[in-house]
Formats: structure tokens, C-alpha cells, sequence
């Protein structure tokens, strides 16, 4: 009887010990759970202020698009000096602030410095819902635009000299979508996206190899034929980047 006891009281002693290890970890996991979420909410508010001073230096000097950056970095001032990029940014930014300002400003002046190409790529910044037949698609956000050919108001491609170009878009939809690569009004590619019956987003990719010459417009819409049967919204975010790029070949 005695020994029966000292058993269950060694159970009890041992299963004591793990629910206070199970305690100590449940608390040592919160807090690391708390930190990691202070460090999310700073990293947010650390975005939001850089995407801030980025807003106001573009406002600051009237830049609309990437075009205007590399002029205003390639710009001289009344005595003929090149102005300074740091010179720029110095009146309300500072420390890593100004790194990162910096760093986003002279993005563009790599691209384009490498051999002068012609080269783009950009993606929509948010979803479409039901774009109508002929709607043209404005990819508005730029990650490379070498030459500044493609403008990112009317979402479309301009030629800058003859010769061969290959174009890509991908389009990722739920329910289903055509869409069509134009040059000038003459459409010379087409996909068709279906998501249909799967409760699910598909994406599709098309490519295209084209001659063009000088001031040619490229652009994608959703196909305009109105045999085409159209039910479907455009995704585009963090997992899905409906894009649109294009490089001249030779």
C-alpha cells in the first residue's frame, strides 16, 4: 500500500514537472510571439515613413515619373555643376533615411547606365474588377524601365527606333478573361484565362516576338471581340503579379 503510494505521488511529482516545462515554454513562445510583433509593427511604420519622404521628395521636385528622377540626377544647376543626389535629399532626410532615398533614386541610373538599352517591366498594383471588353490595362507600378519608353499613366510601350522586340504579360484571373497584345490598334497576341469551375485563380502567360518601327505603341487590353466571353477580375498582389515587360531584341 505504502509503495502504491510513493508511485503515484512519483507520477503525480514527474507529470507536475512537465506541465511547469509546458508552462515556461507556452510563456517563452508569447513572448517571442510579442517581440516578433513589435519588430513587425516598427518594420510597418518604418515602411510607411520611407514611402512618405519618398511621396514628398517627389513632390518636392516635381517628379512624375522615372524619367523626371533621372533628369533631375543628370540635371546642372545656373553655374553648370552637377547637382548632388546627397545635396537633394540633405534638407529633410538623414542617416539610413537617406540611404534608402538615395539608393531608390539612383536605381534607375544603373539600369539605364549598363549599354543604353531598351528594356520594362511593370505589374498592376491592385486587382481589376469585371474590366470591360477593349479596356486597356495600365501597369502602374515600375520595377525597371530602361530608356523610359514605357509610360506608366496609359500603360503603354512606345518604339524608340527600328528593329525586333519580344514582348510577355501574364494575367492571373478568377472566373475567366481574354486579353490581347496590340501594337498600334492590330492585335498580335492573345491568351485566354479560365478559372472556371475550380474556385481557384489561374494565370497565363503570353510571348510575343514582334518587328517595329520608330513610334510604334504596344499595349495590352482585354480582348475586345465581343464573340469573347468575359465574367472575370484581374488579380494582382503580393502573390499574384498580373505584369507586363518587353526588351528589343536586336
Amino acid at each position: 500500500m505504502q509503495r502504491t503510494q510513493q508511485m503515484q505521488y512519483l507520477s503525480i511529482k514527474k507529470l507536475e514537472e512537465r506541465l511547469n516545462k509546458q508552462e515556461a515554454l507556452t510563456s517563452t513562445q508569447a513572448n517571442i510571439s510579442k517581440i516578433n510583433q513589435r519588430k513587425l509593427e516598427h518594420l510597418e511604420n518604418t515602411v510607411a515613413e520611407q514611402k512618405k519622404l519618398i511621396l514628398e521628395l517627389s513632390e518636392k521636385n516635381n517628379l512624375k515619373n522615372d524619367a523626371d528622377i533621372h533628369n533631375l540626377i543628370h540635371s546642372t544647376n545656373s553655374t553648370g555643376e552637377n547637382k548632388n543626389r546627397k545635396d537633394l535629399t540633405k534638407s529633410f532626410i538623414s542617416g539610413s533615411q537617406k540611404a534608402f532615398i538615395e539608393g531608390v533614386i539612383s536605381r534607375p541610373e544603373r539600369v539605364v547606365a549598363a549599354d543604353n538599352g531598351v528594356a520594362f517591366y511593370a505589374y498592376l498594383p491592385r486587382k481589376e474588377l469585371h474590366p470591360a471588353p477593349g479596356h486597356t490595362l495600365i501597369f502602374r507600378s515600375v520595377v525597371t524601365n530602361a530608356g523610359f519608353h514605357y509610360n506608366q499613366h496609359n500603360g503603354m510601350f512606345t518604339s524608340p527606333g527600328n528593329g525586333v522586340y519580344v514582348f510577355t504579360w501574364t494575367i492571373s484571373v478568377w472566373d475567366f478573361l481574354g486579353t490581347e497584345l496590340v501594337v498600334n490598334s492590330y492585335p498580335v497576341g492573345a491568351t485566354y484565362t479560365t478559372g472556371k469551375d475550380v474556385l481557384d485563380i489561374r494565370t497565363t502567360t503570353g510571348v510575343v516576338v514582334v518587328m517595329l518601327n520608330r513610334n510604334d505603341v504596344v499595349y495590352v487590353r482585354v480582348n475586345a471581340d465581343s464573340r469573347v466571353s468575359h465574367k472575370g477580375d484581374i488579380w494582382s498582389d503580393f502573390y499574384y503579379k498580373t505584369s507586363f515587360c518587353g526588351w528589343k531584341l536586336f
